[in-house]
């Protein structure tokens, strides 16, 4: 596992790595360790085997990714982080990740995406998969060179995080 310094926007919070999160079964034991991907590990491409300039009808020169078709320099923002995690189910509720307020936070910063998340119970069976495909699916958005998945124990969770829309669902509401 490799351990990276946190930026100085996010809070210093307890975190477990995803085989903590899937074995832990009693208290939460944080130790600073970070669920960490880096996409260079897995693809031995780089930026300049799939983006090449091409000339635009201003006459700039803009590099485009080959791969993708999206223009290499696309930018990831906040908001389409949460848009992504929205898509994530807990499968043992029915109600995605956001709307259960699962998710923190989320941080970005030059093409790094930092996501803070917990979940429903430290024991939680499915956080591994729940993790995986967060950061899966946040590494497939156009310019993000990284993503880093937190799992945080502080605040805990409780029903009062989710939204409306999931109250109701849950008769809560």
């Amino acid at each position: 596992m490799v351990e990276t310094p946190r930026t100085e926007n996010i809070h210093k919070l307890e975190t477990l790595s995803i085989e903590e999160a899937v074995d832990q079964t009693s208290q939460p034991r944080g130790n600073n360790d970070e669920y960490k991907h880096d996409k260079g590990d897995q693809d031995p491409k780089t930026e300049s085997d799939t983006a090449r300039p091409i000339s635009t009808q201003s006459g700039s020169i803009e590099p485009v990714d080959t791969s993708g078709g999206e223009p290499a320099s696309a930018q990831v923002t906040e908001e389409k982080v949460f848009e992504i995690l929205s898509d994530i189910y807990d499968p043992e509720i029915p109600i995605d990740i956001v709307n259960l307020g699962l998710v923190y936070g989320v941080q970005v910063e030059d093409g790094i995406v930092n996501v803070k998340m917990t979940l429903t119970s430290p024991g939680c069976p499915t956080a591994g998969q729940m993790l995986q495909e967060a950061q899966m699916l946040i590494e497939e958005l156009p310019g993000v060179k990284e993503a880093i998945v937190e799992v945080v124990w502080d605040p805990p969770w409780d029903p009062s995080k989710m939204s409306e829309e999931a109250k109701r669902a849950l008769g809560y509401i």
